[in-house]
Formats: C-alpha cells, structure tokens, sequence
C-alpha cells in the first residue's frame, strides 16, 4: 500500500497524540473534561490495524512470513522501550540504592514485558510520589491484545477461513460472537489481559477486516467522517456513547484514512512515528512528573507532545525502519508495509 496516497500516517499520529491528550490530567493530577478522547484514539488504532494486517495477509497468505513480519514490527522497539525503562529511567528516578534497584525482583519482572504475556509496569522506587504512583509505562498494555490479533489472523488464515469466498461469513459470525460477549459486559482476565478491553478492541479490529473485505464494493463515503465525528461529540457522555465509539469509529476512521485529503497525505513523508510517540509518551509523561512536578498542565502537554515525537522519531530511523528492512530479505516475500 502507498501510504503517499492516502491518511493513514496522519491519523495513526493524530491517535497516538490523542493518547498523550488523554493522559494528560489524570497524570497531572486533574480531572479528565474529555472521557473517552483516549477510548476513541485507541479503537482508532485497531481499526487501522485491522485493516492493514488483514491488506498484509490479502497480499502475502504465508503464516510463517506474516507471524514474522507481525514480529517485526512489534516487538524491535518494545525491547528497546522496555530496556530504556529498566536502565535508564529507572536507575535515574528510582528513590532506592542502585544496588537494591539492579537486586530487586522487579527488574526481571518488569523485562518480562518485552514477552507481553503477562506484563509488569513498576520498578523499584520509580515513580512513587507521582499522582499514577509506581506506573512506568502501563499505555503499552495495548500491544498485547494487539499481537493476540495478529494470532488470531494466523490462526484463521492458517485455517484457510480467510479466503475471498469464505472471508465475509467467517468475519461477520466472529463480529457478532465479540458483539453477544461484550452485550454481557465480560469480566476478568484472559492470558492477563483484560476480556472487556480485548474484547473491545477486536470488535474494532474485525470490523477493520470487514471494510477490507468489502473494499472492492466500495463501501466508504470519502465524507462519512464529518458526520461521525460530530455524532460521536454529541454522545460524549451519553448511554449510547460507548456503543457509538465501537460501531462508528471503525468506518469513520478508515473512511478518513482511505480518502487522501490535500497537505494530510504527505503527513507521512518524513516517517512514521506513531508507535514510537505511543510505547514512550506515557513514560515521558511520568518522567516529566516526577522531574517537574509544579509544571502547568498546559505546559506539560507541550513538553510531553514535542518529546514524545522526538522519541517516536528516533525509534522509526533508529529501530523500526531497520527492523522493517528484513521484510525484503529472501525469508521475507512481499513488499515492506507498516501495517
């Protein structure tokens, strides 16, 4: 896919400096005025995600080559992210001796995450005295029900249910099984991640495949997102609100993303950052707290936005974009794509 010739970088940016909005009063200590601002940013995320993940499969239905691509762009950067936490952030704020930093037991729990199943989000002594106390970097907690959707790609893929004549029926009864679950407001844990969290972001995710599946038929209205989008301010803090951000959100999202707007389109052209501003802004943010903690709040969105892109940028040049070179070795067939 030419991501020249549509929005997709634009709006992954967007979602992921939507996520930093979100979290920036309840980390500094304030009430949120914009509740499911953050809801919204990351149903975005899985919308685009299954969109592209399902184009990627479309492409190239190799399980080997796509649960390796999926690897690739996953996990590079978590490790990186997950080492910066533990090695430098850490030491650098912990309130405890180094020698019972580098001794504690959190160390390998906390490296664990890089395994996303379970993941741990504290060190010892980091953070202790910020309004999220003892929360290093818990915004990535995403990224596992993430890789469960691309698991679950393989595993339908694998068992040739992704198929042009089979792909719409078996998309639609799973849609509608996610739909019968979370209408029975599910409870707990599944492999630690949350069921009505996962549960919501597949709904997002398969409804992403769907509007892939019927791309041919040309389903999406170039402006459908204007109406949308004020739809869903309208219901912000309503009974239907969260039903409208799941059912409207998926074909809002990529009815934006698909139809290039002039200027928007090329937001991409210097790279893509929006994993990188997602997997370290919420760290930053902590960082910034616990550092500054009499920052206004206005001037901690400032600060907290322009080094979260730097950070973002650093991880596409530095980690992402090389990781995303071995797509063109001989292992891995088809083109290089950041879905």
């Amino acid at each position: 896919m030419d991501h020249g010739k549509n929005n997709f970088d634009f709006l992954r940016m967007l979602a992921a400096w939507s996520v930093i909005v979100s979290h920036n009063w309840p980390l500094h200590d304030h009430t949120y005025p914009l509740g499911d601002l953050g809801a919204a940013a990351v149903y975005t995320f899985f919308s685009i995600s299954g969109y592209l993940v399902f184009a990627s499969w479309d492409r190239e239905p190799n399980l080997i080559s796509f649960i390796m691509k999926r690897i690739l762009r996953i996990f590079p950067a978590l490790i990186v992210v997950t080492l910066v936490g533990a090695f430098i952030v850490g030491p650098l704020a912990t309130t405890a001796s180094l020698s019972a930093y580098f001794s504690s037991p959190m160390i390998p729990a906390y490296l664990r995450t890089v395994l996303l199943y379970p993941m741990s989000f504290a060190l010892p002594g980091v953070f202790t005295d910020n309004p999220f106390k003892s929360d290093v970097n818990s915004a990535i907690y995403t990224l596992a029900m993430e890789f469960a959707m691309y698991i679950g790609v393989g595993i339908l893929g694998g068992a040739a249910l992704l198929r042009r004549n089979l792909v719409l029926p078996v998309l639609v009864t799973l849609l509608a099984c996610i739909y019968a679950i979370l209408l029975h407001s599910p409870e707990g844990s599944f492999l630690t991640m949350d069921t009505s969290a996962l549960m919501r972001s597949a709904f997002c995710f398969v409804s992403g495949m769907i509007i892939h599946a019927l791309s041919d038929r040309r389903i999406l209205v170039s402006w459908a997102w204007i109406p949308i989008g004020a739809f869903l301010v309208l219901s912000h803090h309503t009974e239907i609100q969260f039903w409208a951000l799941l059912f409207l959100i998926p074909y809002g999202a990529l009815s934006f993303a698909l139809h290039p707007l002039p200027y928007v389109h090329l937001a991409g052209r210097f790279g893509d950052p929006s994993y990188g501003v997602y997997i370290y802004a919420f760290m930053i943010q902590q960082s910034i707290m616990h550092w500054l903690p009499s920052i206004s709040i206005w001037e901690f969105l400032l600060l907290a936005s322009i080094l979260s892109l730097i950070a973002g940028y650093a991880s596409w040049y530095l980690i992402e974009k090389r990781a995303l070179r071995l797509k063109k070795s001989a292992f891995f067939r088809g083109k290089q794509t950041t879905a």
